[in-house]
């Protein structure tokens, strides 16, 4: 969880530093892979707590395994909307840098 805030905060750094500079089509590549490798912190953070899900009776008996079941759930829902978000992000990323580039050609 910590790995994949560390990348979420990297990029929205990325992201702002090249708002800042509009034209900037290096600075829209960096926040490109910055918000790609947020995204795929999330994704394996994900495929963790699926795992977890998946294993926890083999660590918990009785009402635990609800109890760290549905933890691992919320934490698994949390991990798949960022992961969704940052997918956003790449999107919007990848957009704008194809703004100027097309502007640099003008």
């Amino acid at each position: 969880m910590i790995l994949a805030s560390y990348f979420a905060l990297v990029a929205a750094l990325a992201k702002e530093q090249a708002e800042q500079q509009e034209t900037s089509e290096k600075g829209w590549r960096e926040a490109l892979e910055e918000a790609a490798l947020a995204a795929e912190a999330y994704a394996h953070l994900a495929g963790l707590y699926k795992t977890y899900q998946e294993q926890v009776t083999d660590y918990y008996e009785g009402a635990m395994v609800t109890i760290k079941r549905s933890r691992y759930n919320l934490e698994l829902k949390r991990a798949e909307t960022k992961r969704a978000a940052w997918s956003s992000e790449i999107e919007e990323c990848r957009q704008k840098k194809g703004m100027t580039e097309t502007s640099s050609l003008l």
